[in-house]
């Protein structure tokens, strides 16, 4: 099973703006991620680097406009993203709105709390 990454020092790093939080709702990302659970994200990761296949994100749905986490599971030639959830039946991803513009990535997960 695929594992989350932990920063060394999460609460110091949210208290310093340099890290936001999001709790995660649904069950599109089980079993890695459960709903309730409060995950951290850099939202500068991608100011100077292009998201990474695997990388888990914070995302704009670019229908409803409410937050997501997806996992990346490919980057197009265009620069567009393709986000799927790891648990496929209940995930809204990729499959049902297409691959997102790059600019709907809010940040990279690094950890949680």
């Amino acid at each position: 099973m695929k594992t989350l990454p932990q920063s060394r020092f999460p609460i110091l790093l949210w208290m310093l703006g340099l890290r936001w939080r999001i709790r995660v709702t649904g069950a599109s990302m089980l079993p890695l991620l459960k709903e309730g659970e409060i995950l951290l994200y850099n939202p500068r990761a991608y100011r100077h680097r292009s998201p990474q296949i695997d990388d888990i994100v914070v995302a704009r749905h670019p229908i409803s406009g409410i937050e997501i986490v997806k996992r990346v599971r490919d980057v197009r030639e265009d620069g567009r993203v393709d986000l799927r959830g790891d648990n496929i039946g209940p995930s809204e991803d990729s499959r049902h709105y297409g691959p997102v513009d790059p600019g709907l990535i809010l940040g990279r997960v690094t950890g949680y709390f």
